[in-house]
């Protein structure tokens, strides 16, 4: 779940600045419901990856793949985001794309405990 207070700060930002505002506000709510946490084995961190490909994003929201890579390119340079690209075993750029929330911005959902008395 993204806090409230820096979801609203997004959206002022992304009205204030961005060079397509409206698509751009469809864009951060469609992310936002498309967040799964996890915990990277390796390293104990926890991870929120947005479940969708620069495809989907477009295909759903009626965009261009260009439009949603500079809308993107937006929310990373406001550090919201950030993209991991998947290279061979050479590191090479092999063209998939991972998109990620900065953890700043999601917190995590509460589940109500079970005791029994």
């Amino acid at each position: 779940m993204i806090d409230p207070e820096k979801d609203s700060s997004v959206v002022r930002w992304l009205i204030e600045n961005s060079k397509h505002p409206y698509k751009a506000l469809n864009l951060w709510a469609m992310l936002s419901t498309h967040l799964v946490s996890y915990v990277i084995p390796q390293t104990g961190e926890i991870a929120t990856q947005i479940m969708l490909t620069r495809r989907e994003i477009a295909k759903t929201l009626m965009l261009s793949p260009r439009h949603v890579s500079q809308i993107v390119r937006e929310l990373v340079l406001l550090e919201v985001m950030f993209i991991k690209r998947e290279g061979d075993s050479e590191g090479k750029y092999m063209g998939s794309r991972r998109y990620f929330m900065n953890q700043e911005f999601v917190r995590p959902i509460s589940r109500p405990s079970h005791r029994l008395h």
